[in-house]
């Protein structure tokens, strides 16, 4: 099968990045199952000593605020990230605030997990109700 003339550039684009993805060693870790939930929960207090750390080094040199968007989920690696990041006093906005779980799969990019641009724009107006300007 061949693809449509307009698309062939992006289907050639879209081969290398599959191939670069496929030569990941993260990537093929995951693809066997190899990382595993406690690999993550693991990672957790480094994750949010990394977060604190950039947003002290923001602060000491720009002197702006600095917040997490977290897109927390009903799980034990969702509870303890953002328990680990309350604990370094970081500041954390939740993105089921503005996008309850239950309207998630609208606006998520299927097997993906990011926001859509409806998705985008919905965190938009409900961050710009929260953050200073």
């Amino acid at each position: 099968v061949r693809a449509p003339e307009p698309l062939i550039p992006l289907t050639y684009r879209a081969l290398q990045v599959f191939e670069l993805a496929r030569r990941s060693r993260v990537v093929d870790r995951i693809a066997r199952g190899l990382v595993t939930r406690s690999d993550g929960l693991a990672a957790i207090p480094t994750f949010a000593a990394i977060v604190a750390e950039a947003r002290v080094r923001l602060h000491r040199r720009y002197g702006g605020e600095f917040y997490v968007l977290f897109w927390d989920e009903d799980s034990e690696l969702s509870r303890q990230a953002l328990e680990s990041l309350a604990g370094h006093d970081v500041p954390i906005l939740r993105a089921s605030d503005y996008i309850p779980p239950a309207d998630r799969a609208t606006y998520q990019i299927p097997l993906d997990g990011h926001p859509t641009p409806a998705g985008h724009e919905r965190l938009a107006q409900g961050l710009a109700k929260v953050l200073p300007l």
